[in-house]
């Protein structure tokens, strides 16, 4: 789901690409949610360089949206968020060139949930990662709750190979998290790229095997170990990141009852057949 998302918005500012041609090339089962992602990700883009495009557009292009509870809505409000967007970010970046006191400078990388930017703390003089919710992902206050959740669980860990966090804010009705920034490349693409000496792979499992206990002594569980969440340095330091999924064993949960959350793919077994 992540390779096909980060593949999609990279061919879509070449105009290299259709919902339809990404599409064509997955399994069925992956489908439906495949779609949902891929039509937030295009409205986002088209709408943010100034083309006039509506949800109605897309639901007469993929009328299973209609049938999907609760997507038609949340298009719905990520397009009424874009469109209130000042005119003067419109085709820019998704969010404002300055958000709060910091400068956003480039793009880090992007999911289902947000996006990451490169940014100057221009108080601190000093470079971070920059994360921002989608439009229409932070409606509510239980939202922002989860979203800040992930600055709270990660503020209590100190370890080398976990990215910290600094502090979370809110600006221009905007909510973010500020962490350390991290230069290199994910632990998917690296792997996609060659296969990994197994000496190599070793350490690197180690290391993050490591934080992951540092994490659990101090009753914070992830949730979503999985290649993409893994940073490599450019010193080849690997560095665990993304908690936004994460659980506190001292709280209770935010999340339904019963739900499963993680990517499929990286599902622990008992997960992954429905046991939670």
């Amino acid at each position: 789901m992540e390779r096909c998302v980060a593949q999609f918005e990279l061919a879509l500012r070449s105009h290299a690409i259709t919902i339809e041609a990404a599409l064509a090339e997955v399994p069925d089962e992956l489908r439906t949610p495949l779609l949902v992602e891929l039509v937030h990700v295009e409205l986002e883009y088209r709408l943010a360089h100034g083309q006039d495009v509506t949800v109605s557009e897309y639901c007469e292009r993929f009328p299973e949206l209609r049938t999907l509870a609760g997507v038609v809505p949340e298009l719905e409000a990520a397009e009424n968020l874009i469109r209130a967007r000042p005119q003067d970010v419109v085709g820019k970046s998704p969010v404002p060139e300055w958000l709060d006191r910091f400068v956003v400078t480039g793009v880090l990388g992007q999911g289902a949930f947000g996006t990451v930017y490169r940014a100057t703390d221009l108080r601190l003089a000093r470079d971070v990662a920059l994360k921002v919710p989608r439009p229409g992902r932070i409606d509510t206050p239980a939202d922002v709750t989860r979203f800040l959740r992930e600055a709270q669980y990660t503020a209590r860990l100190r370890h080398p190979n976990i990215v910290p966090i600094h502090e979370w804010g809110e600006a221009k009705g905007t909510v973010y998290l500020v962490s350390a920034l991290v230069v290199g490349t994910n632990l998917a693409e690296r792997i996609a790229a060659a296969p990994l000496p197994p000496r190599q792979a070793a350490e690197w499992t180690a290391a993050i095997a490591d934080a992951l206990s540092h994490a659990h002594e101090r009753g914070i569980i992830h949730r979503d170990v999985k290649p993409s969440n893994v940073v490599i340095d450019e010193d080849g330091t690997p560095y665990l990141t993304d908690f936004g999924l994460s659980k506190g064993t001292d709280a209770a949960t935010l999340t339904v009852e019963g739900q499963t959350l993680g990517t499929p793919a990286y599902l622990a077994p008992e997960l992954a057949s429905g046991r939670v």
